[in-house]
């Protein structure tokens, strides 16, 4: 969960920039460049929090059709990684009010890592250990599981701090209390 180097963030950010200037100029290939950029982001996000998958979908074009709508709203000051991330963050909490019930919690696995060369016993070992994090992660208390979602989105502290609307020193507290519960619950399982 390494952030990714300040210069190519900068880089990255600038591109973002100019794509949105360009698609407001009218140009519709720079918000398909957009699109293409975060499409993969934004789904996981959601898909992280969301129960139901043909659920995670709706907010998903939910999602993109008010980053559509509202881009001549983006003023720039915050990454549009994390300006689209909270617009699918509300797109999910709106959806929780109407539904009212709390987050509920996802049973995907998360990927695994490249093993080709592993035997058929750490293979399963790996994944029975896949299972239980990504079930340690379910059971977090939901501010927790969403700094943990975006963390493994490779977002940096500074913009879930955004995309939640809290201080960092919030989202690092929530971070810290939520590797001290994965590693009771982790540690729980194997005694």
């Amino acid at each position: 969960m390494r952030d990714e180097p300040a210069s190519q963030r900068a880089a990255s950010e600038t591109g973002d920039k100019k794509l949105v200037k360009r698609y407001l100029k009218g140009d519709e290939q720079a918000f398909d460049l957009l699109y293409q950029r975060y499409r993969q982001t934004v789904f996981s996000y959601l898909q992280g929090v969301m129960n139901n998958r043909s659920v995670a979908e709706e907010l998903y074009q939910q999602t993109w059709i008010k980053v559509a709508a509202n881009l001549c709203r983006y003023r720039h000051r915050d990454s549009f990684k994390a300006w689209i991330l909270r617009i699918a963050r509300n797109a999910a909490m709106d959806h929780f009010r109407r539904e009212k019930r709390f987050v509920a919690l996802d049973d995907k696995q998360l990927p695994s890592p490249d093993s080709t060369a592993a035997s058929p016993r750490v293979e399963v070992d790996r994944q029975q250990t896949e299972e239980k994090l990504q079930q340690a992660i379910n059971e977090l208390p939901a501010e927790q599981k969403e700094v943990v979602l975006l963390r493994l989105q490779e977002m940096a502290f500074k913009e879930i701090a955004r995309v939640q609307e809290v201080s960092i020193n919030t989202v690092l507290g929530r971070m810290r209390y939520a590797i001290l519960n994965l590693r009771d619950k982790m540690t729980g399982d194997l005694n």
